[in-house]
């Protein structure tokens, strides 16, 4: 599922046309229902913005990625169920390394 804000709705339906199968509720859904959505869901996985915020006051497992110009010490979401993914380029993010902190993927398997 796809959530955040209306400015988020142009990244969601490039995010929509690789992924058809994900739901995008981007700025269509009031903030208290996006504190629900992360109470609810198995993790979170997003840049330094106010959703991911949420997710890891709601205690949901977080996955933040951040580049260069980013300091997630100071800017990035926070928790015990936060993990903080750094690269120069979010693009040299690559997918099996998120997995991998998710646990759905082993080093092994890659």
């Amino acid at each position: 599922m796809l959530v955040g804000f209306i400015e988020q709705t142009e990244l969601a339906e490039l995010i929509c046309q690789r992924c058809p199968d994900a739901i995008d509720i981007t700025g269509k859904a009031p903030l208290i229902d996006t504190v629900f959505l992360t109470w609810a869901a198995a993790a979170a996985v997003g840049g330094e913005c106010a959703v991911m915020h949420i997710a890891a006051i709601a205690n949901c497992r977080c996955i933040g990625l951040c580049a260069r110009g980013s300091d997630p010490a100071v800017s990035g979401p926070r928790g015990q169920r936060v993990q903080i993914l750094n690269r120069p380029r979010l693009n040299e993010i690559i997918t099996h390394e998120i997995l991998i902190l998710l646990g759905d993927l082993t080093p092994d398997d890659v």
